[in-house]
């Protein structure tokens, strides 16, 4: 019985020798040892019961097997299953176990799988106090099953008795009390090796076995349960090994004990004249699975499928169509008529033998309003078999008196969409303009917003990386007009081709409808559930969540690479400060930058500028505005020169550059595209004069200057807030533009290289953790030029989220 203790007893036995095959559930909240359970075991036996109408944790699990249930195409086919993979474990000769308690249910099955097999079973029965069982699986199912103290005490009673009645004197059984474990265990491990030839464990073995008894994995309850006589007569005997026939028969079974309540079955009258209760019905049946139609449909005339909800111009009908559990040949003399709604298949197309019937299938998609509910009900009460992929309506629609069945997301296709029109790629492209899906790509379809468009664009502009995972974007996808059924089965056609060649197949989750939502969730094998993911900024970001990945913005500390000089002048006086300018592809900024530093009041400065690889004409403007001006007559500088990197390596290396270049104690950061008033270096300095050798950084009041580009820019400055260790905590709030001490710049190993930005950010957060602090200039010194090209436009704006994890992760006391 579930929650009593068999996966203790599984672990234990591992510890013996006992191999537990087939793949295995991990350890969880409820078993944090692990469960010991073959996954694919536990998968058959789990929808055998539900196909049943018998899934072991509902009410109808309380119930006897249907009769007849071992004759069952289901069970058939579980059987052939269960054989198959035994077969394969059996060859190694070694004592296999098989631990489901679901097997309790299902014992006649596995009687006659070892009939067949020709191999001798033994049973374990982990029996624990129902009591305890019952408040253990409350506890755990209520809110997902509905379950009750009385069906807790049902089901363990139908489990734990079943067994013994099932079992003759021929089978070993052996009954293994689940509270002796942690008052006996010695004892009663030695009553299970002694119970069986087979196990011969050493006594390191054992001491690694009774190792594995943990008592403080053992819940306690305060709470008891109200048992029935029955229920603890049973356990009585089944604790002290005393179930005789004879015993067994004097427990009684009495009808009421295994009734369904009222409650949990209404009556189909009541459902038909208040069909207002329906969502009620809905909400309580939602984490229920429903059975799945198991016999062989056949038919020799024609059959007629409605879908309800949707039409034959809707591509998810034909995806759900591709799931029915009809096998469909396609033939030409087997034509097939399309109307809204409705498909008929002319001729016979499917394996039969017999029957002279037309078969009516119905497809819901659809829970109706409540004005549309009785005609709704009527219509489906004239079909044959109802398919629907909504568990909860199965429930419902059986409630009501219909022949309906659960549709497999997961099973194969029919081969409605393997042939014809839906898999013909000139159809594709003649009805609905989309070429063949590219292999291994992401396949992107739906608009995923501005900030995706413009990051996709620039990807394309600068990125010639062909190691990065391809994207196939289709932006106007879910705007594809579908005027025939042709059409819509094409597309869906071109949907599946996708899914199963692509590496993932994502859509945009704010375009799809429900019944879209639903196929992408739960039907395409390799399909990103859109509601799992927020839609992307950026196409990196994208890739990293199909790798299952945390998308962080690459940080490393790069060296300078090799300089050439490109122009260098110097009056060998020492300077009192340096301006140092990074530039890369900004001509048409670069000379008011240049001029800016040309008109200070401060005296004495030195002026670097480093050109990063620049593909514009910018390194050529800065090399001739130098030259004219050491001919002027006047000019703040005792020193100017221009530098090249012979390789890119990004703004935070070009600053590291000037800075190792710089030979004054302090350096104004520029980057190209801003301006300096002409007091901003006389200004900084003098708020250096009075502070202690741990000012790092004067920054002063930064005005904001937006061109007709960047009209959503509405700021008029930056830099405001006073520098303190607290204001960083959830964002940078101090410019790049400021005036920084070389020492410290040295001390903290200088700007670490962030892809994306953020290099300043990260500078300021060393520079605290360093002891290093920084004070504000209170006077507007600097101009930021705000526009479309720049930096934190194109890159910063759009790798947010990326470069929040990589910051806290290199800083751990900010909170992103």
């Amino acid at each position: 019985m579930h929650r009593s203790g068999t996966s203790l007893l599984g672990g234990l036995l591992e510890k013996l020798g006992v191999i537990f095959p087939g793949e295995k559930f991990g350890p969880d909240i409820h078993n944090p040892e692990g469960y010991f359970e073959w996954k694919e075991i536990v998968d058959l036996q789990e929808r055998l019961l539900i196909d049943l109408d018998r899934w072991w944790p509902s009410y109808k699990g309380c119930l006897p097997l249907p009769k007849g249930w071992l004759e069952r195409t289901a069970t058939k086919k579980v059987r052939l299953r269960i054989i198959e993979l035994l077969s394969a474990e059996l060859a190694s000769n070694k004592i296999i176990a098989i631990k489901d308690p679901r097997s309790s249910r299902l014992l006649p099955l596995w009687l006659l799988i070892a009939d067949k097999l020709k191999i001798p079973i033994k049973i374990i029965l982990s029996v624990r106090d129902p009591s305890e069982v019952a408040i253990s699986l409350v506890n755990r199912d209520a809110h997902v099953t509905g379950m009750n103290y009385t069906r807790a005490q049902q089901l363990w009673f139908r489990h734990n008795f079943e067994v013994i009645d099932y079992c003759s004197s021929s089978i070993p059984l052996t009954v293994v009390d689940y509270s002796k474990w942690f008052s006996e265990p010695e004892k009663q491990l030695e009553h299970i090796i002694q119970s069986y030839d087979e196990l011969n464990p050493s006594k390191f073995e054992i001491r690694h076995a009774l190792s594995f008894i943990k008592k403080d994995l053992r819940r306690s309850y305060n709470k008891k349960v109200n048992l029935r006589r029955s229920t603890k007569t049973l356990y009585d005997l089944l604790v002290s090994s005393d179930f005789s026939r004879k015993r067994l028969e004097s427990i009684s079974l009495s009808p009421y004990f295994f009734s369904i309540s009222s409650s949990d079955s209404p009556p189909r009258e009541f459902l038909e004249n208040f069909p207002e209760t329906w969502s009620l019905w809905i909400k309580k049946w939602i984490y229920h699975p429903a059975p799945t139609f198991t016999d062989n449909l056949s038919v020799n005339d024609c059959i007629h499928l409605q879908v309800f909800g949707a039409s034959t111009l809707d591509w998810e009908s034909h995806i759900w169509i591709d799931k029915l559990p009809i096998k469909i040949q396609s033939n030409v003399e087997n034509p097939i008529k399309f109307s809204f709604g409705r498909i008929t298949f002319v001729k016979p197309m499917y394996e039969s033998k017999a029957s002279e019937n037309k078969l009516k299938i119905a497809l819901n998609l659809t829970l109706p309003s409540l004005e549309e509910s009785n005609l709704w009900l009527k219509n489906l009460r004239t079909y044959n078999v109802i398919f629907d992929p909504n568990p909860s309506h199965i429930y419902l629609l059986r409630a009501l008196g219909c022949n309906a069945f659960w549709i497999d997301p997961s099973s194969a296709s029919n081969g409605w969409l393997l042939d014809g029109v839906a898999v013909n790629p000139s159809k594709w492209a003649s009805l609905l303009g989309l070429p063949t899906p590219a292999d291994r790509h992401l396949i992107v379809c739906g608009h995923l917003g501005s900030d995706w468009d413009s990051s996709f664009a620039q990807e394309a502009n600068y990125c010639s990386d062909s190691s990065k995972l391809p994207i196939s974007y289709f932006p106007g996808w879910f705007d594809l007009s579908l005027t025939t059924a042709e059409s819509s089965l094409a597309l869906a056609g071109w949907i599946l081709y996708a899914s199963t060649h692509c590496t993932r197949f994502i859509v945009s989750d704010q375009q799809c409808n429900p019944l879209s939502r639903q196929i992408f969730s739960d039907v395409l094998p390799y399909s990103i559930n859109s509601l799992s993911i927020n839609t992307p900024c950026s196409p990196a970001e994208l890739r990293a969540e199909v790798y299952g990945k945390q998308f962080r913005a690459l940080a490393e500390e790069r060296p300078s690479p090799n300089t050439l000089d490109v122009f260098r002048w110097t009056n060998n006086q020492k300077p009192l400060a340096s301006i140092l300018v990074s530039l890369y592809n900004y001509e048409e900024y670069i000379l008011d930058a240049l001029q800016g530093a040309a008109e200070q009041t401060q005296n004495q400065i030195e002026l670097i500028v480093v050109d990063d690889c620049s593909k514009d004409k910018g390194l050529f403007l800065v090399r001739d505005w130098m030259s004219d001006l050491i001919k002027a007559e006047s000019h703040p500088f005792v020193s100017v020169r221009l530098v090249k990197h012979l390789t890119n390596s990004g703004l935070s290396v070009s600053r590291n550059t000037a800075f190792g270049l710089a030979g004054s104690d302090w350096c104004f950061v520029l980057d190209a595209d801003n301006l300096l008033l002409k007091d901003a270096l006389s200004f900084c300095l003098s708020c250096t004069s009075e502070a202690t050798e741990k000012l790092a950084v004067v920054h002063p009041l930064i005005k904001v200057s937006a061109d007709n580009s960047r009209l959503d820019d509405v700021r008029s400055l930056v830099g405001g807030a006073s520098w303190q260790r607290e204001g960083f905590l959830s964002h940078n709030f101090i410019d790049a533009m400021a005036l920084v001490r070389k020492s410290a710049w040295k001390h903290v190993g200088g700007y670490t290289h962030i892809e994306g930005g953020w290099e300043d950010y990260d500078f300021w957060c060393k520079l605290i953790e360093a002891g290093f602090f920084g004070i504000q200039c209170p006077s507007i010194q600097a101009i930021y030029r705000s526009h479309s090209t720049s930096m934190s436009h194109i890159a910063t704006n759009r790798s947010w989220k990326a470069l929040e994890k990589t910051l806290a992760e290199r800083h751990h006391w900010l909170d992103l």
